[in-house]
């Protein structure tokens, strides 16, 4: 199985953050998926209105919490469309925000799988 979730970040959360315990990382999962979908909105938002404040405020708050569930790669776009954002590149937040609703489809997939094999 190819995984776009980084292994060693992924470990680190179940024994460090979550101390292996099943249900709360379950739980942690859901909610950032519904942090991430409800983000996504709102950077795709304030892309159409030229807010770049707030794709900059959107941006960064998922920068930091992508990578501590694996989404290293995720973080990484995110970090670039802050930058872009921070220089109201309009053309760059269009394509990186294109990359990262790919790259949050296949994290989405990932993690959710992995959360249906903690409750199996």
């Amino acid at each position: 199985m190819t995984t776009i979730i980084d292994e060693q970040k992924w470990q680190s959360f179940i024994s460090h953050v979550a101390n292996g315990n099943s249900e709360f990382i379950v739980e942690l999962i859901d909610e950032y998926l519904v942090q991430l979908n409800d983000t996504l909105q709102q950077i795709e938002q304030a892309i159409a209105i030229e807010d770049f404040a707030q794709v900059r405020s959107c941006a960064h708050m998922l920068k930091g919490s992508s990578p501590s569930l694996g989404g290293v790669q995720l973080g990484e776009l995110f970090a670039k469309l802050e930058a872009a954002a921070k220089l109201s590149d309009l053309p760059q937040l269009r394509q990186y925000f294109s990359k990262v609703e790919i790259m949050a489809i296949a994290v989405r997939e990932d993690l959710q799988e992995r959360q249906h094999n903690m409750v199996k």
